[in-house]
């Protein structure tokens, strides 16, 4: 601990966690502009299919949404847990509606035709693809826990879940599902906190300055 001058923590939930002074420097991601590609009526989940990222909680959510219609479940990523959360998703009646897209390189175009992203990682240290999905304007269900507070909570209609709950997830789904004007708001209201805290000026100058003091100290 002596010989470290100085630590940048990506959220308070993470700086909480470790020892010793440490200075909160937000992750940003660039500004994106409104995009031209029609929206579909798709729930996107993208994560690391690892057991911390509780995939199937997202699984098991859409399993208890009440109305689906065509609406669809579509979960990027690759990871340990893929063929079991295939098996749970034709266990629990709903591989008509869930796509598995494995790893996807162009994530922002899933995000351009998403109308709701699903993040169900109780604990993360921050959430980089809530942010990103925050810079389209994607209306976000999140987990109520870790990172999710600082990003999401802070949102007026925030659509935050008890995590590990299921249907507590299922309900927020469904508020959302059932109401285009609130998925724009909402999505809108995202984006401006997205631009507001999490970009990539503030990010560089908070590092330059934890650096600055590191190198003067």
């Amino acid at each position: 601990a002596r010989r470290v001058a100085a630590q940048i923590a990506i959220s308070e939930f993470v700086a909480q966690s470790v020892e010793g002074p440490n200075r909160v420097v937000y992750t940003g991601v660039e500004t994106v502009l409104a995009s031209a590609t029609e929206r579909g009526s798709i729930v996107l989940v993208a994560q690391r299919l690892e057991a911390e990222k509780r995939t199937d909680v997202a699984l098991r959510a859409w399993s208890l949404v009440g109305d689906r219609g065509d609406w669809r479940l579509q979960i990027a990523g690759a990871g340990a847990q893929l063929s079991q959360l295939v098996h749970l998703a034709a266990e629990l009646g709903i591989s008509h509606s869930v796509d598995f897209l494995g790893f996807q390189s162009d994530v922002a175009a899933l995000y351009a035709r998403a109308s709701i992203f699903l993040a169900p990682t109780p604990r993360e240290g921050l959430g980089l693809s809530v942010i990103e999905a925050m810079s389209h304007a994607v209306p976000v269900v999140a987990a109520g826990g870790g990172g999710h507070l600082e990003s999401v909570g802070p949102v007026r209609g925030s659509a935050l879940f008890a995590p590990d709950d299921a249907e507590d997830a299922a309900q927020q789904l469904e508020r959302l599902l059932g109401s285009a004007e609130e998925r724009r708001s909402y999505g809108a209201a995202l984006r401006e906190r997205q631009q507001a805290v999490f970009n990539l000026h503030d990010q560089t100058a908070g590092t330059l300055e934890v650096l600055t003091r590191a190198v003067r100290g």
